[in-house]
């Protein structure tokens, strides 16, 4: 059986700031919505996901572009009949972050507290290797 994620795009236009970001991050990787088995299903791409603000905010300050759209939130969902793993769903959206954002800092949060497995994609809206928006 294959797996199918649908994946949506959330716009929020009030909290594209420094607050919102750190809010956005915090909440993606809250320890009640990301734990499973012991494990916490929180990762960073290009960044390391205990530092992700930091680092994010670093490179945006960096190229001087630390104002305007903040990050891009994507949200991987699984359907709940789906025989799926919680880490095979994290698996599934590191994959998906390392083959479409290569030069992007990204936060990846899988939430395992819904009927339904998802996976948050916070991505800097800054290229950490040449700084375009």
């Amino acid at each position: 059986m294959v797996s199918i994620a649908v994946i949506n795009f959330i716009s929020r236009q009030k909290t594209q700031t420094r607050k919102g970001l750190s809010a956005l991050i915090n909440y993606c990787a809250k320890n009640a919505k990301t734990i499973h088995d012991g494990r916490k299903l929180v990762t960073g791409v290009n960044c390391v996901a205990q530092s992700a603000y930091n680092e994010m905010m670093n490179t945006k300050l960096r190229y001087k572009k630390a104002d305007g759209r903040m990050y891009y939130h994507l949200l991987q969902s699984f359907h709940p009949d789906e025989q799926l793993t919680p880490e095979t769903a994290h698996e599934i959206a590191l994959r998906f972050a390392e083959e479409n954002f290569k030069e992007y800092e990204v936060l990846v949060a899988t939430h395992v507290d819904r009927n339904h497995i998802h996976s948050h994609l916070v991505i800097n809206s800054v290229n950490a290797e040449n700084g375009y928006k």
